[in-house]
Order: C-alpha cells, then sequence, then structure tokens
C-alpha cells in the first residue's frame, strides 16, 4: 500500500472545491479513463499532484538556500554526520551483543 493509501486510511479528509480550466478538466478525466481510473481517482489524482508540487517547491527553495554554502562546507557535514550515526548504530549492535 502506498504511502498515499496510507494516509487517506489514517487521516481524516477534507473536501475542497476547486476550479479549474474546462480544457484542464477534460484532459484530466480523458487521461484518467484512459488508463482504467474511476471518478473517485481524480481526488488521489490532485493530492498527489499537490504533494508533488510542494516537493518540488521545498528543494528549490533549499537548493537557493543552499546555492549560497561552499559546497565543501556541506560534504563536510555530511560526512560528519555520517560518522556520527554510523558510530552511533555500530555502537547499539555492539551492546546488542552483549545483551
Amino acid at each position: 500500500m502506498s504511502t498515499l493509501q496510507q494516509r487517506n486510511t489514517e487521516t481524516p479528509l477534507t473536501r475542497w472545491s476547486l476550479k479549474v480550466s474546462a480544457e484542464a478538466d477534460v484532459d484530466l478525466r480523458m487521461y484518467l479513463a484512459q488508463h482504467g481510473m474511476r471518478k473517485g481517482d481524480l481526488s488521489k489524482f490532485v493530492e498527489q499532484a499537490v504533494r508533488r508540487d510542494l516537493l518540488n517547491r521545498m528543494l528549490d527553495e533549499q537548493s537557493e538556500r543552499n546555492a549560497l554554502l561552499d559546497p565543501s562546507a556541506i560534504d563536510a557535514d555530511i560526512n560528519t554526520a555520517m560518522r556520527e550515526v554510523r558510530g552511533a548504530a555500530h555502537a547499539g549492535l555492539a551492546g546488542s551483543k552483549h545483551s
């Protein structure tokens, strides 16, 4: 089951009222029909599109912020974090072997 499907069954749904161009409506409904999707799949399609757009916007914003940083400093921070995580994981594994 996808994350979207899980989220829909666990989270209460909110009803939206949207206005789109007639052309977008026809194009989307034709696409859904051609791919064997039903009327209820329109909501899933819209939710996935919203989530994808939000993710892309957040990635773009983060990329803009990171553009001001020195790439070698970013690499150094990543390497430090990786060493810390690996060290903690190794310590956890070593501790579980003695239990």
